[in-house]
């Protein structure tokens, strides 16, 4: 279909009855190209981590993946340029002759979760060192229920039903049987929930849960200045700015900072807010602390 769809799109002078007939010999350049695309694109995000586009870089495509990678690329449009530039920066330290390696998956995910959606869309099972450490664990039924609701949270995120989405995290939330024992699942999942509550104006929930989902994150060790460590500790101290927890908001903005600059560099748009919205806690301590001593 969506070879099909390609072919048509490309002006290309092939009928109905002949890609019924025999797809693979009348679509053959056109499903290469969808299969190159799959096996080399990658997903353009912002700072935040939002998807906006689907590109093809030719450097990045021979960037191998591990599921604790020590690179990250960030995007950027450039308007002398007029196109979309991807960058690569280093997260971990490297020795000399070490592999540059990125994630295609998401490194909050599962290992079974992983492997099967690499093997799927790159047809390879991870050997990853970080694979090979967590291929003994055992994940209940209940831990792999709460994974498979929360990627189909993420697909009712991505339809504009925004509501079911709520309604199954809420219930995910209250669930008294849900196993808790997993941080990767558990960081996730407060980390949807702190994003509902954002939204919904419950600060004080939201708080609470950013410190979880971060809690969880170390648990799992991923690494402190993975992109969304750095993303999750700016939301949660925008959060703890806005109910006036100042001390605390400037100590999470200030790792904030660290993390994000490393990952994104110094003049990135959320690089820049964190910095300003770490003076302002400074700026508001500092009159809370000349307020005390006066009295």
């Amino acid at each position: 279909m969506m070879a099909t769809s390609l072919a048509f799109f490309l002006g290309r002078k092939v009928s109905r009855d002949q890609v019924n007939s025999d797809p693979e010999l009348y679509l053959r350049d056109e499903i290469e190209m969808i299969c190159r695309i799959q096996c080399n694109g990658v997903t353009i995000t912002n700072s935040n981590l939002n998807p906006l586009a689907l590109g093809l870089f030719p450097e990045i495509c021979f960037f191998n993946h591990s599921c604790d990678p020590n690179s990250i690329i960030s995007y950027r449009f450039d308007d002398k340029q007029g196109q979309m530039c991807a960058t690569v920066r280093l997260i971990k330290p490297v020795k000399k002759a070490d592999e540059l390696c990125i994630a295609y998956a998401d490194v909050l995910q599962t290992v079974m979760t992983r492997r099967n959606n690499l093997q799927n869309g790159y047809c390879f099972l991870c050997k990853c060192a970080r694979c090979d450490s967590e291929e003994g664990l055992a994940y209940t039924d209940s831990i792999k229920a709460t994974e498979l609701r929360l990627d189909e949270i993420q697909r009712l995120y991505r339809w504009s039903r925004s509501t079911e989405a709520g309604q199954v995290l809420n219930s995910l939330r209250s669930d008294p049987e849900r196993d808790q024992s997993c941080p990767l699942v558990e960081a996730k999942l407060f980390r949807e929930l702190s994003t509902l509550a954002v939204r919904a104006g419950e600060y004080d929930k939201a708080a609470s849960y950013f410190r979880i989902a971060l809690e969880n994150m170390q648990a799992a060790r991923v690494c402190e200045y993975s992109p969304i460590i750095g993303v999750t500790l700016a939301l949660l101290g925008k959060t703890l700015l806005f109910l006036e927890l100042v001390e605390e908001s400037a100590r999470v903005l200030r790792r904030a900072v660290d993390a994000l600059t490393v990952a994104y560099g110094n003049d990135e748009e959320i690089v820049l807010d964190c910095q300003l919205l770490l003076e302002q806690a400074l700026h508001e301590q500092a009159q809370k602390e000349m307020k005390a001593l006066s009295v």
